[in-house]
């Protein structure tokens, strides 16, 4: 008789992993984003039984309005720059055309071409069982999916984020976009007004201005992307004004309203009110969590401005988790594919691990880039912690030099003792770069041992190593000095010494050489036995 198994609480074999009519689950995920999509297919391949619940679109926001048709754009706009800027490597071109369609072609077919990972064929051979339809929480350890009842013994929580609409009269009465629909655009739009001076509103901005509109962006502070390295937001003002975007800032607007078939803006700033108009309205106005419909009563999940949860990312109800937009600010890909690994592994395992926001690297993928992670130097000065700042510049580095992009630069935060607490990347490619800090925080490694790290010559990565070298010559104090010229005070003697010892070795040599007897003299003993032979006979 074979005998029953029992695995530990919320796991089964991977070969239970199919659908077998039972509506219960070891992980229930609701949301097939980024951190829906991996929390699932990680959970099935750790041999739990798992349920996906998606009330849209498979891939999320990051595949269908986020990261891929966004940065798509981007690319678009980049090189489309990189070509008017050319003449500067000696390379001269003629006028360059733009084709929005073959644009939002590329962008359709990247999409497709990357959805393919995300499809529920892929997610069926990976045994996770996907239900279509909105999922309502009716206890605390139940949803209702289309009137169906699903059990879990642990649950994730990853239903992302939607646009934030700011509270504008009018608004609601006129045509606008949100970084969700901008990318169902049929046309390139004449003119265009940006609201929002963030990540997205920057990136956009940018983007259309090189693809052809007239774009005027419109921030209530009086910086860009006010919450990073002020020199950081000083550099990305500049590019835009060079590309052409029209900035307002320090301005709140006071209503919208509709003329010509156009949205208007009344504005106001400290030179009075005005009026600012455009073809189109482009709301970047960040994203809250979408949570409503979830009945997160009903399991004794606390909620407010996003879902309450703990260092574990665990809620109130001890059986659920959340990972994503959902629960973390500010919102990123990357940030939702780790907490969805974290919260898994605290669903079940009896290890737990922490998440970090101070160790999440975030991108600003204008021209230049903007990556940073940890804090700044002033945000470590308002904490009272004891720190300095290394920075240096991409004019000073030979790569940047040879590609004729020397707008950037380098700052590193670190204590006392060479830990990082924190950086700030300004260059053409620093969301490729800040890895390298994020793996040195992450591991523990300080920056002077970065000096030792061999980048190769000449790239733009070997900014990480001149700043090592920068702080390492810091760390050189005047005791330190001293101390190592005794010591190479001391080492001088000690080379002297031992020369002198084989100087006296090689004397001793040539003396006890000097004092070897001669072939006759060895001869001598035996004329002394001839001599005394003679007397014995």
């Amino acid at each position: 008789m074979r005998e029953r198994i029992v695995y530990p609480d919320g796991l089964r074999p991977k070969e239970g992993n199919r659908s077998d009519g039972i509506d219960r689950y070891d992980l229930l995920v609701v949301g097939a984003g980024s951190a829906g999509l991996t929390a699932a297919v990680e959970g099935a391949r750790m041999g739990a039984r798992v349920a996906l619940i998606e009330s849209s679109l498979l891939g999320g926001e990051r595949l269908h309005s986020g990261c891929v048709p966004s940065k798509t754009f981007v690319a678009s706009g980049r090189r489309i720059q990189d070509v008017k800027d050319s003449s500067e490597l000696g390379v001269s071109v003629g006028d360059v055309s733009i084709d929005f369609h073959s644009v939002k072609k590329r962008m359709s077919d990247l999409r497709a071409l990357l959805g393919g990972k995300d499809s529920a064929l892929r997610l069926l051979s990976e045994g996770v069982d996907v239900f279509p339809g909105r999922a309502v929480f009716d206890s605390p350890r139940s949803v209702t999916v289309e009137d169906r009842k699903l059990e879990f013994t642990r649950a994730i929580i990853a239903t992302g984020s939607v646009p934030m609409i700011p509270s504008i009269p009018g608004l609601n009465e006129v045509d606008y976009l949100t970084d969700e629909t901008v990318f169902d655009l049929e046309e390139l739009p004449r003119s265009m007004v940006v609201l929002g001076g963030g990540a997205m509103g920057c990136e956009l901005a940018q983007a259309f201005r090189r693809l052809g509109s007239s774009v005027t962006l419109i921030q209530d502070r009086r910086c860009l992307l006010p919450y990073g390295e002020p020199e950081a937001s000083g550099m990305v003002r500049r590019a835009l004004e060079e590309d052409g975007v029209d900035l307002r800032l320090g301005v709140d607007v006071l209503s919208v309203a509709e003329e010509g078939g156009e949205p208007v803006l009344r504005c106001t700033s400290g030179d009075g009110e005005f009026q600012v108009r455009g073809e189109q309205l482009l709301l970047a106005t960040g994203r809250v969590p979408r949570l409503d419909g979830l009945g997160l009563e009903n399991a004794g999940i606390e909620w407010r401005d996003g879902i309450k949860v703990d260092r574990y990312l665990r809620t109130e109800n001890q059986r659920v988790f959340c990972a994503g937009d959902v629960c973390l600010t500010p919102c990123s890909t990357h940030g939702a594919i780790l907490s969805a690994k974290i919260a898994l592994k605290n669903a079940f395992l009896p290890v737990k691990r922490t998440y970090d926001p101070s160790g999440m690297t975030h991108c600003v993928y204008t021209t230049p880039e903007v990556a940073y992670i940890g804090v700044t130097l002033d945000q470590a000065l308002a904490e009272g912690k004891k720190v300095s700042e290394i920075k240096v510049n991409l004019e000073d580095m030979d790569r940047s030099r040879i590609d004729g992009a020397t707008e950037g630069f380098l700052k590193v935060v670190v204590n006392r003792r060479g830990r990082i607490l924190g950086g700030t990347l300004v260059a053409p490619r620093a969301g490729d770069m800040i890895s390298e800090l994020a793996l040195a925080m992450h591991e523990g490694i300080k920056l002077g041992d970065l000096s030792w790290v061999p980048h190769p010559y000449p790239t733009e990565a070997a900014v990480f190593r001149r700043a090592a070298d920068i702080w390492r010559g810091r760390t050189m104090t005047p005791l330190k000095r001293s101390i190592l010229q005794i010591w190479m005070v001391l080492l001088s003697k000690v080379k002297d010494r031992a020369q002198r010892e084989e100087l006296k070795e090689a004397k001793r040599q040539v003396s006890k050489a000097d004092q070897q007897p001669e072939l006759t003299e060895l001869e001598a003993p035996s004329d002394k036995l001839e001599e005394s032979n003679e007397k014995l006979d």
